[in-house]
């Protein structure tokens, strides 16, 4: 009975050490896994970040190149006003000359 009671006892003090150290390695697979998680969530909040900073940059790009062909229009109106103006004073002119000379 004493090697039995022995057993039982040695048996059970090997059950308390396993168990012990199971639950430190647990905790220490929860420990990494919950530090691994912060970094993700804190590199996918960076990304997200500069995903956003990258669409705000573009889309004053794209108002920019908006305003400037605007105003690339109302600057080619202007020279072609300026051109048939022009045009039709010359065309006026050479009217009035061929008249004088006829």
């Amino acid at each position: 009975m004493l090697v039995n009671k022995q057993l039982m006892e040695d048996w059970r003090k090997q059950q308390e050490t396993l168990r012990a150290h199971m639950e430190e390695e647990s905790n220490k697979v929860e420990s990494q896994l919950r530090s691994e998680k912060y970094t993700f969530e804190k590199t996918i909040a960076l990304m997200e970040k500069n995903k956003t900073d990258d669409l705000n940059k573009w889309n004053r790009q794209y108002e920019q190149l908006q305003l400037s062909e605007a105003e690339q229009k109302d600057e080619n109106t202007q020279q072609m006003k300026k051109m048939e103006i022009t045009h039709t004073q010359h065309k006026e002119e050479l009217q009035e000359l061929y008249e004088k000379k006829l």
